[in-house]
């Protein structure tokens, strides 16, 4: 499946959950794992590559479609939507991120 497919599927799966108000991106991490996961590569690097690509889409779709982002609008759009989600799985995705994460959770800056 190409990456421009595989976009159109997370995009027509937040679009359905466009009708609720979230309050946050991670709102929206359900509906587009689920709708990306089955079509992203077993590879670690792989995975983060393509997720990196797909949230570049998103951000060309969103101004190629004049949408903005939710800071502006004080609402979610279908591809923000996407980006957010790709970017905390790619953050995850990179080496000592998780790490770092946890070390800052428990021991604070």
């Amino acid at each position: 499946m190409s990456p421009e497919e595989i976009l159109d599927l997370a995009a027509a799966a937040t679009a359905e959950r466009m009708t609720r108000k979230y309050d946050a991106i991670w709102d929206f991490d359900r509906c587009v794992e689920g709708a990306i996961n089955e079509h992203l590569p077993a590879d670690r690097q792989e995975r983060r590559a393509l997720l990196v690509r797909l949230e570049e889409m998103c951000r060309i779709k969103d101004q190629e479609l004049g949408e903005t982002s939710c800071s502006k609008t004080g609402k979610w759009n279908r591809y923000s939507c996407v980006a957010g989600c790709l970017s905390i799985k790619i953050a995850y995705l990179t080496p000592g991120f998780a790490e770092a994460k946890r070390f800052n959770d428990i021991y604070g800056s």
